[in-house]
């Protein structure tokens, strides 16, 4: 991930390297593909995604802070090793957070447009999520939220899945971030 940020805009570029295991009939994102196959092991680039965010309610000056986001999700991973859908999917988000003195709470709501892959006809779905921030020190924090998102398909199951993290600041600009998530659907 790269990020760039001034006082109320940040925009983020990020990628991965994925390397996954299975079928081939579902993204490494949850969503079904029209696919059917063995097990095997793939990997390649996912997907690139850009997010462009605009701070709309400064949480220095006001009881709570309000950022509206929308994200582009180009579809560069691989279709013919079942790394991604080849399409593009849109997303707008709003974000309510309180930081209180070391301990930040959020809320997400967000609205997705899915780019349908070739025969299968996604469904544009809600999401969400709620967890908080707890600021240890200056150069470390930790944290957790749960995330929600309809299902894509009629048959699919909705995205159900935990995170916990530990972010290290490394420097005025550099954070390692290290997390575990936990998914409790068939989509996670």
């Amino acid at each position: 991930s790269l990020k760039y940020r001034t006082d109320v805009w940040s925009l983020r570029l990020s990628t991965a390297w994925l390397r996954v295991q299975g079928a081939g009939n579902v993204t490494p994102d949850g969503d079904p593909l029209n696919t059917s196959g063995s097990a095997s092991t793939t990997e390649g680039m996912g997907d690139i995604s850009t997010t462009l965010t605009y701070n709309l309610v400064d949480e220095r000056a006001s009881w709570a802070g309000l950022d509206i986001s929308g994200k582009i999700k180009f579809g560069t991973a691989s279709t013919s090793k079942f790394l991604g859908t080849g399409r593009n999917d849109y997303t707008v988000q709003a974000e309510l957070f309180k930081p209180m003195d070391k301990w930040t709470p959020f809320l997400n709501l967000g609205y997705k447009w899915k780019g349908d892959p070739d025969a299968i006809e996604y469904r544009n779905v809600w999401l969400g999520s709620v967890g908080t921030d707890y600021r240890v020190a200056r150069t470390l924090s930790f944290g957790g939220s749960y995330d929600w998102q309809q299902a894509v398909t009629a048959t699919s199951d909705p995205i159900s899945e935990a995170m916990l993290y530990l972010n290290f600041r490394l420097n005025g600009g550099s954070r390692l971030n290290l997390y575990a998530v936990a998914g409790f659907s068939d989509a996670s």
